[in-house]
C-alpha cells in the first residue's frame, strides 16, 4: 500500500493498516521529517485552527486536551513518537 503524505493523518492510515495486518506499505512524504503542515509553519503562536480533542489520534498522540486550540510545537512533538 502506498501513503502519501506523512503528516497527522497519513500516520494513522500506516498504524491503522499495520493493526489490519497490512505490513508491506510504504510512505512518501516531500518534506525532510514527518508531521505535515506542521514544520513548514513554524511563525510564533501557530496553532491549530480545530477544537484540540477533534485533532487527536487518542491511541498514540499525548497530547493535553486542556488547551482548546494545540500548539504547533505539542503536535509535531506528538507526531514524532508513533511506533509502527
Amino acid at each position: 500500500m502506498l501513503i502519501v503524505g506523512a503528516g497527522v493523518y497519513g500516520l494513522i492510515m500506516a498504524i491503522e493498516a499495520r493493526k489490519r495486518g497490512i505490513k508491506d506499505n510504504a510512505i512518501l512524504e516531500k518534506a525532510d521529517e514527518i508531521g505535515g503542515t506542521w514544520p513548514e509553519n513554524t511563525y510564533p503562536g501557530v496553532a491549530c485552527d480545530i477544537p484540540s480533542h477533534l485533532y487527536s489520534m487518542a491511541t498514540h498522540l499525548k497530547v493535553s486536551h486542556q488547551l482548546r486550540a494545540i500548539r504547533s510545537f505539542h503536535l509535531m512533538e506528538a507526531e514524532q513518537r508513533p511506533t509502527f
